[in-house]
């Protein structure tokens, strides 16, 4: 306990993280699906029609259903919520990505989000970073298991850490459409995995962060780059920015 106390008060940091985690979750617990539906109309306009796309998915079909086994409700638990899944949805309809790179997979509900509205577009490419099987205790059928079998040819899954795959697969794709981090959830790893995504987003293409609202990270980064950056928002617990120019930031 000591130890601890020690260590967040070495990191001014770890203590707004704190205070924002506990910010984040009663926020969280008293928000309405109109609320929601709400934000979505004033951050991504119109996407009603997407919306009911999203909710009449498999993917939330299951998640959503109450009489789910108890394998399905750990789930539930332990995966994006459905309001983070439906604006993930509505995004990728709306912008339409071709290649897209996401950090952090877990059970997958959002992974699946993702590829549904791929193949309600015409197609796409989603590549995951997840860490190995046996560093979280997740069962290894179980990794990226709400994925359905019907979308898996879209889908790529690589499994380490991103702090070393996430560098090596955007050299290796050079640019992308679209970018999502979910994945662990501290200021300073999110801001490197926006700042590692930055270079390799197209111009128009759409960098998201699931969970903005539990660090500083995300408003960092959005003033860091405004410059480059058009439409900015957020929905519940999900960010999203719109690259409008190749800006690099001063130097910290």
């Amino acid at each position: 306990m000591l130890a601890k106390l020690i260590r967040v008060l070495r990191n001014p940091t770890l203590i707004s993280e704190r205070l924002m985690q506990q910010q984040a979750a009663a926020f969280y617990a008293q928000r309405t699906e109109a609320e929601n539906d709400a934000e979505r109309l004033a951050v991504l306009g119109d996407v009603s029609a997407f919306v009911a796309e999203a909710r009449a998915t498999p993917t939330y079909q299951r998640l959503a259903d109450e009489a789910s086994d108890p394998a399905r409700q750990t789930a539930m638990r332990q995966t994006t919520s459905l309001a983070d899944c439906v604006t993930m949805y509505c995004l990728i309809r709306q912008f339409k990505p071709k290649v897209m790179v996401e950090t952090g997979v877990f059970y997958g509900g959002l992974s699946a989000m993702i590829l549904h509205a791929m193949a309600a577009n015409g197609g796409g490419s989603l590549y995951s970073i997840d860490l190995p099987v046996e560093s979280d205790g997740l069962p290894a059928d179980q990794r990226g298991g709400l994925v359905p079998e019907d979308l898996r040819h879209m889908w790529r899954l690589i499994l380490g850490d991103s702090r070393e795959e996430l560098p090596k697969l955007l050299k290796k794709l050079r640019q992308i459409d679209a970018f999502n981090h979910d994945s662990l959830h501290t200021t300073e790893h999110m801001l490197w995995e926006y700042e590692t995504a930055w270079p390799y987003l197209r111009i128009g293409g759409v960098i998201s962060s699931h969970d903005v609202l539990t660090t500083p990270a995300w408003g960092r980064f959005g003033r860091r780059y405004r410059k480059g950056i058009g439409q900015y928002g957020r929905v519940y617990g999900l960010g999203m920015a719109v690259k409008t120019a190749d800006i690099r930031p001063p130097k910290r």
